[in-house]
């Protein structure tokens, strides 16, 4: 009977050891006592081929799983659902030349962060420099709007407050 059943549904190694154990219970020996018998016949009856599937897939742990329905969510004045897929968040890292050589002033009102760097010309060969010259290059430089957007990718953690 088992091998009939195993051709027609083409079960699967887990699934004959499972039919080979019902039939190992179904083949106990039954009480002499009729009230005895009656009273445990539903654990001498082997058990239906569906509660058989039932429990190896419990006893592989999928059992009782459904898919869950997303709930939507309002958010201002559009509903989104939540994504099914939970996905990794990779931490963003900050280009360490960058920060090196530039310095982060916090933000101005309207604008984004404000970036100071050093100039260049003031480590050696400055004895024929005029004075004026030499004083200022102490002053640090702000960038313009081009290479503001470009540090703003460069350091994404510019706003923290860490960073001034």
């Amino acid at each position: 009977m088992f091998a009939l059943v195993r051709q027609s549904l083409r079960v699967t190694a887990p699934l004959t050891r499972a039919f080979s154990m019902l039939a190992l219970r179904s083949t106990a020996p039954a009480s002499i006592n009729p009230a005895v018998n009656s009273k445990f016949s539903s654990i001498l009856q082997p058990p239906r081929l569906s509660q058989a599937v039932a429990n190896i897939s419990q006893a592989r742990g999928n059992a009782g799983t459904k898919k869950k329905k997303l709930k939507p969510v309002q958010l201002r004045n559009q509903v989104k659902v939540a994504s099914k897929r939970k996905g990794k968040h990779y931490k963003l890292k900050n280009h360490r030349g960058a920060l090196s050589r530039w310095l982060i002033k916090s933000p101005s009102y309207n604008r984004g962060p404000v970036f100071k760097r050093a100039q260049a010309g003031t480590s050696h060969l400055n004895r024929k420099n005029r004075s004026w010259k030499s004083r200022s290059k102490r002053q640090r430089r702000t960038s313009n709007a081009q290479q503001a957007k470009l540090l703003r990718r460069l350091i994404p953690y510019h706003r923290k407050k860490y960073m001034r």
